[in-house]
């Protein structure tokens, strides 16, 4: 990782850029559903409290997120790579990769064995990180929470 970069896992001081960061992308190609402000309003009850994590990427010497994914714990087995979102001033300086990268470790350390994600075709730079992360896309096994969401994929762990 970059020097000045740091990985750290859920602080209720970082839970604004979590919501913030999240809200730019979205409003910025689709716009904010229900499930969408159900896990960004109250990421601790929502995320948290069912045995996910959220991760961050910050600036080691400012403490600014520059990105962010959750964990979202489904099953013994099962979890989710959620709420993936990078400044839009830190585009392309492979803090989503750092921040997937970090997040598929916490889901091999508390031992699920599959990943899943949901996302959208129109969402080009995502789904090229996602299989350069080792997802592969599937067919949905199940109706989305989200109307935008035309893409599945699985990374097994």
């Amino acid at each position: 990782m970059k020097n000045d970069l740091k990985v750290i896992t859920y602080l209720p001081k970082y839970a604004d850029a979590f919501g913030v960061l999240n809200e730019q992308w979205i409003n910025e190609y689709f716009r904010m559903e229900y499930a969408d402000r159900r896990a960004l309003e109250d990421p601790e009850n929502y995320i948290l409290a069912n045995g996910g994590e959220i991760v961050f990427v910050a600036e080691s010497s400012t403490d600014v997120v520059l990105g962010t994914c959750a964990v979202v714990h489904h099953s013994k087995q099962v979890c989710e790579l959620a709420k993936m979102a990078v400044s839009p001033e830190a585009r392309g300086r492979g803090i989503g990769e750092i921040v997937g990268s970090a997040a598929i470790d916490i889901a091999r350390k508390a031992g699920y064995g599959e990943m899943y994600l949901e996302t959208n075709d129109v969402l080009k730079p995502a789904l090229r990180l996602y299989h350069k992360l080792g997802f592969e896309q599937r067919p949905f096994p199940f109706d989305s929470d989200y109307q935008r969401a035309n893409v599945y994929m699985v990374l097994d762990l």
